[in-house]
């Protein structure tokens, strides 16, 4: 009985450890979201410590605007730190473009992880990766209205890297 609940204690203990595994490498996600139509972008600037959301005018004379900017959780960053740990950013190409839509969802996305940089061009492309990694990105922003838009519906051109 005693062997039984020592091994209990010390499997416990284990799965306590790994459920607070804290991510140590550094990284900054940056996704800018184009609006050419309207002269326009949204920048987002996730880092190891927050998040910063600004509006590019892309008009002349116009100013630059910050919407959001706030500190993230140790668990909002372990969390984006994880999935980008998971990620593979190495295997993904430089450009991701459907050739028969030319204007709509268009993307760059640049990542710094560790000692590994990646930047990415998307346009009116989904690509599930990307996707999952813009849904965990608007639960940490939490307000609809600066949440990172963009459509699952691209099903002729839905990628994986």
């Amino acid at each position: 009985m005693k062997k039984l609940l020592v091994f209990l204690l010390v499997s416990i203990g284990a799965c306590k450890q790994a459920s607070q595994s804290h991510c140590k490498s550094s990284y900054t996600i940056d996704i800018w979201d184009f609006n050419s139509s309207m002269a326009y972008s949204t920048h987002y600037r996730i880092t190891n410590d927050s998040l910063l959301l600004c509006f590019l005018d892309g008009l002349e004379d116009k100013k630059d605007t910050v919407l959001l900017s706030r500190i993230l959780s140790a668990v909002q960053r372990d969390s984006i730190c994880n999935y980008l740990s998971q990620m593979h950013l190495d295997s993904f190409k430089s450009t991701y473009i459907n050739p028969y839509a030319e204007d709509g969802d268009q993307k760059e996305l640049k990542f710094r992880y560790g000692n590994i940089d990646k930047k990415i061009t998307v346009s009116n492309v989904y690509m599930k990766s990307l996707g999952d990694l813009y849904d965990m990105l608007n639960r940490v922003i939490a307000d609809r209205k600066y949440r990172i838009r963009f459509r699952r519906e691209n099903i002729d051109f839905q990628l994986d890297n």
